[in-house]
C-alpha cells in the first residue's frame, strides 16, 4: 500500500494535559462523529475492527461454533413473547413499516435465534451446539459519551449454544469463558473477570469482563491477587438517607464507604462496610496504630475515587458478587461492631477504579425456550426444553480500551497483532535522493513479496508530518530511509511498542523477514 492512495484522516494534537481517548480516535483518523451515539468508521478504524474479528472468529472456531447473520430487523411480537418490551423499555428502537406493523432494531438477539432454530432442531443428535455472529447493535441510549463506548450503534460479537442438558451448558460456558480470555490476552487488555447478575438477559449465572478506563462508566474493586474483581453499582443510589431505591432481594448488598483521614502520613483511608454496620473509628485507630486518625465530612463519592486510598474491607463484603453504595460518604459517627467478629475490617491490597464492560457471558437456561416452546425429544423420544448460553463482546468497545492502555504521548501503541499496518516506511526526501528512493522501493516490494502488510510513505510531505503520523495512527515497525545512513549501508529502524530506535545493515533486512519479526 502506498499513501498517495491510501487515505488517511489525521489531525493535530489539541494541546491537553490528560489525553482523551475518544479524541485520540479523532485525531488519529480512525472514526468521526454523525450525531450523538452515533460514528462512521474510517478507514484505519476498519482495519482494527477486522484484526480484532479475525482474533475473535478464531477463538469461536476453535470451540466449533457456526457462523451466521441473523436480522437487524426484528418482529416486536417476539420481544413481547419473551416479555422483554417491557424490561428493555424505552432502549428499544421500535419501526413501523408500511403495513403498520413495529418491528425492532436489534439490541440483542435471544428472542431470534431461539425461534428460528426451534424451527430448525428438532433432534437431540444436533446438539449441542454453537451460533454466532458479528454484527452492527442498536440502542436508544437516553445519554451516549465517550465515543465508541456507548453508543446508540455498536458492533457485537453474540453467540448461542443449545443444550439437551445442564452439565453441557455449563461445560461449553467454561469453554467460551476461556476463549474470552485467550482474546483479551491476545488483544494485550489487562482485564477483571466479575461474577455479577443476568438482569435483562435472563439466568442465573453470568460473568462480565471488565478493562480499567477513565471513561469508563462503572466501578470495580480490584483486589491486586487476581483478575477477580467486585462490581460497584453507582446507578441506583439513595441521596437521603430514608428509603433505599432498590429492589428488596438487593438491599442485604447495600454498603456504606468512609473517608478516613491520617494526619500523622497525611493520606487516606477508605472503610467500606455492611449496611447494617457502623464504623468504629477507635478499632481503626488501633489497627494503624494512629491517634492522628479522623473521619473527613461529607464528600461526593467521584471525587473520593480519584484519590489513592488505602482501602479496609468489611468481610461480609468480601462474599458478595456486587455492591451498591450511598452517593454520599460519612453519613453517621456512631460506633457499633459486629457481634462475635474480631476482624470485621479486614486490610487488603485492593483498589477503586472505573472500567468499561468489554464483554459478557450468560447462563440462561429455559428462559427463551420456555417462552417460544424449543423443545427435542431425547433418546426415549421424550420432550425437553432446550437450556440456553449467551456470550457477547463488545467489538467496537474494545477499540477505546485496548487505546486506553496502550498510547503515549505521540499517540496509539497498537498492539502487534492489531497494528493497521505491520511496517511502515519512511523515505526522507525520496523524490530528491534516488538512492533512498531505490533503496526504499527495494524494501517495499521484498516485504511485499513476503505478504507483510507495508505501506510506504510516497507523498511529497514534511519529514515531521512523517513522524508525526506514523507514530500517532500507531504502527509498530517503522522504518526510516535516508541519505546519511544509506552512506554506511544502513537504515534507521523504531519499534513502536518498546520504543527501541536502533541502526541496521540494509542485508540484515531480509534476516527480518525471515525471522517474521514483521509478522
Amino acid at each position: 500500500m502506498r499513501t498517495s492512495k491510501y487515505l488517511f484522516f489525521v489531525r493535530r494534537k489539541k494541546n491537553e494535559k490528560k489525553t482523551n481517548i475518544n479524541e485520540l480516535m479523532l485525531q488519529s483518523g480512525l472514526i468521526r462523529k454523525i450525531s450523538s451515539g452515533i460514528y462512521v468508521f474510517l478507514p484505519l478504524g476498519v482495519r482494527i475492527i477486522r484484526k480484532i474479528e479475525k482474533i475473535v472468529r478464531k477463538e469461536m472456531e476453535k470451540n466449533n461454533a457456526i457462523e451466521i447473520i441473523m436480522p437487524i430487523l426484528q418482529p416486536l411480537s417476539l420481544w413481547k413473547k419473551s416479555g422483554r418490551e417491557k424490561i428493555f423499555g424505552n432502549e428499544l428502537f421500535k419501526v413501523l413499516d408500511r403495513k403498520k406493523k413495529f418491528f425492532i432494531l436489534s439490541p440483542t438477539h435471544e428472542e431470534i435465534s431461539t425461534y428460528i432454530f426451534s424451527k430448525e432442531i428438532k433432534s437431540y443428535k444436533k446438539l449441542p451446539i454453537i451460533f454466532y455472529q458479528i454484527q452492527t447493535k442498536y440502542r436508544d441510549e437516553i445519554r451516549p459519551k465517550s465515543g465508541t463506548i456507548r453508543c446508540k450503534e455498536f458492533i457485537m460479537k453474540d453467540a448461542y449454544s443449545f443444550h439437551i442438558k445442564n452439565k453441557s451448558m455449563k461445560k461449553t460456558y467454561l469453554k467460551i469463558y476461556n476463549s474470552y480470555i485467550n482474546i483479551f490476552n491476545s488483544l494485550k487488555i489487562k482485564f477483571y473477570i466479575i461474577k455479577t447478575e443476568s438482569k435483562k438477559m435472563g439466568g442465573n449465572i453470568s460473568h462480565e469482563f471488565h478493562s480499567i478506563s477513565n471513561s469508563g462508566e462503572n466501578y470495580i474493586l480490584i483486589s491486586n491477587k487476581n483478575n477477580i474483581a467486585k462490581k460497584i453499582y453507582i446507578k441506583k443510589i439513595i441521596k437521603k438517607n430514608k428509603n433505599i431505591n432498590i429492589k428488596t432481594k438487593k438491599k442485604n448488598n447495600f454498603v456504606k464507604i468512609f473517608l478516613i483521614k491520617s494526619y500523622k502520613n497525611k493520606n487516606y483511608i477508605l472503610a467500606i462496610i455492611h449496611k447494617n454496620c457502623i464504623l468504629d473509628i477507635k478499632k481503626i485507630k488501633n489497627y494503624y496504630k494512629d491517634n492522628t486518625i479522623k473521619l473527613k465530612k461529607k464528600k461526593k463519592l467521584k471525587n473520593i475515587f480519584k484519590k489513592k486510598n488505602s482501602i479496609i474491607i468489611d468481610s461480609q463484603i468480601l462474599k458478595m458478587k456486587s455492591f451498591y453504595i450511598y452517593k454520599k460518604v460519612n453519613k453517621t459517627k456512631k460506633i457499633k461492631i459486629h457481634k462475635n467478629d474480631k476482624n470485621i475490617l479486614l486490610r487488603e491490597k485492593y483498589k477503586i477504579k472505573k472500567s468499561i464492560e468489554i464483554a459478557h457471558i450468560f447462563q440462561i437456561g429455559k428462559k427463551y425456550s420456555n417462552k417460544i416452546n424449543f423443545f427435542v425429544e431425547d433418546k426415549k423420544k421424550n420432550k425437553k426444553i432446550i437450556k440456553m448460553g449467551c456470550y457477547g463482546i463488545g467489538i467496537s468497545r474494545l477499540i477505546p480500551s485496548i487505546i486506553e492502555q496502550n498510547y503515549d504521548k505521540n499517540g496509539i501503541i497498537w498492539p502487534s497483532k492489531i497494528s493497521p499496518f505491520k511496517v511502515i516506511i519512511l523515505p526522507i526526501n525520496k523524490y530528491k535522493e534516488t538512492k533512498v528512493n531505490k533503496v526504499s522501493e527495494k524494501i517495499y516490494k521484498k516485504l511485499k513479496k513476503n505478504n507483510i502488510e507495508v505501506i510506504i510513505e510516497d507523498r511529497v510531505i514534511s519529514p515531521g508530518k512523517m513522524f508525526f503520523e506514523s507514530e500517532l495512527i500507531g504502527i509498530t515497525h517503522i522504518i526510516i530511509i535516508n541519505k546519511k545512513n544509506l552512506k554506511n549501508k544502513c537504515i534507521e529502524y523504531k519499534n513502536r511498542i518498546s520504543n527501541i530506535k536502533k541502526l541496521i545493515s540494509i542485508k540484515k533486512i531480509k534476516k527480518m523477514i525471515k525471522k517474521k519479526l514483521f509478522f
